[in-house]
C-alpha cells in the first residue's frame, strides 16, 4: 500500500509539472516541441539515473544475489542524485546531436522552477511512504519521533522557487545562471539537511554520506561554472 501511495504522488507531480511546464512555454514564448523533447527524456533518464545509483552504491550485495530484483522498482530504491547526474549527462546530447532553437542553458533557466518543485514535491511521496526518514527530535515532547526530513527539503525548495521566479522576471541575467545558482543553493540545503538523516545510505565517505559528496562537487563545480560564466560577460562588454 505504501509503495502505491508513493508512485500514485509522483505520478500527480509529474502530472503537475508537465501541465505547468506547457504554460511556461506559452507565458515566456518558449518552443513547445523542445519542451516536450527536453521533459520526455527527463522522464526516462531520471529514474533509470536514480535506479542505478541505489543499485550500485547502496545495496549491491543484495541485487548480486538476485539480479531479477533490478526489476522490481515498485519495492522502491531510488536515489535522487542518480537521477540528477545521468538526466543532466543524457539531455545535453539531444543539443548536441541536433540544432535547436534554444541553447542547453537557456532551456535549463527555463526549466528550473520545475526542478525546484520536482525536487521538492517529490519528498513528499518519500514521507508519505515513510522513507528518507530523519533523526529522532532532540526535545522531549515529541517522544523520540523522527524528524521529517524529506519536509525540510520540499520547504527548502519552495523557498528557492519562489526566489527563483522573482529573480527570473528581471530578465538580465546571462543563459545559465539561474540553473546553477539554484544547483548550488539547493545542493547546499541537501548537504546541511543530511546531517540529520537516520536511514541507510550505502557507506560512508569520510564521514559523508554519498549524497552529501555529490552535493560538494557540485556546489564546488557550479561555482566555478558561475565564476566563469561572469568573466565570459565582462570580456564581452
Amino acid at each position: 500500500m505504501d509503495s502505491l501511495i508513493y508512485f500514485l504522488w509522483i505520478s500527480l507531480t509529474v502530472s503537475g509539472l508537465i501541465v505547468l511546464s506547457v504554460k511556461r512555454a506559452q507565458k515566456f514564448d518558449f518552443p513547445m516541441d523542445l519542451n516536450f523533447k527536453v521533459t520526455g527524456w527527463l522522464l526516462i533518464t531520471i529514474p533509470v539515473g536514480a535506479r542505478i545509483l541505489h543499485i550500485f552504491y547502496e545495496e549491491p550485495n543484495y541485487y548480486l544475489e538476485n539480479p531479477l530484483r533490478i526489476f522490481e522498482f515498485w519495492k522502491g530504491g531510488f536515489v535522487y542524485y542518480g537521477g540528477m547526474i545521468f538526466s543532466f549527462m543524457a539531455v545535453p546530447a539531444l543539443f548536441y546531436f541536433q540544432k535547436q532553437k534554444k541553447s542547453f542553458l537557456e532551456t535549463a533557466d527555463f526549466l528550473t522552477p520545475l526542478f525546484c518543485l520536482g525536487t521538492g514535491f517529490g519528498r513528499v511521496a518519500c514521507y508519505l511512504q515513510g522513507c528518507c526518514f530523519g533523526s529522532p527530535w532532540p526535545l522531549a515532547i515529541f517522544n523520540g519521533r523522527p524528524q521529517p526530513t524529506q519536509l525540510y527539503i520540499l520547504l527548502w525548495e519552495i523557498l528557492l522557487f519562489f526566489f527563483i521566479r522573482r529573480w527570473e522576471l528581471k530578465k538580465n541575467h546571462p543563459p545559465g545562471q539561474i540553473f546553477l545558482s539554484w544547483m548550488i543553493l539547493s545542493a547546499f540545503g541537501r548537504f546541511m539537511i543530511e546531517f540529520l538523516r537516520a536511514d541507510f545510505r550505502g557507506a560512508k565517505i569520510l564521514g559523508l554520506s554519498v549524497s552529501q559528496v555529490i552535493a560538494f562537487f557540485i556546489v564546488l563545480i557550479c561555482c566555478l561554472s558561475l565564476s566563469r560564466l561572469a568573466l565570459k560577460m565582462k570580456h564581452s562588454k
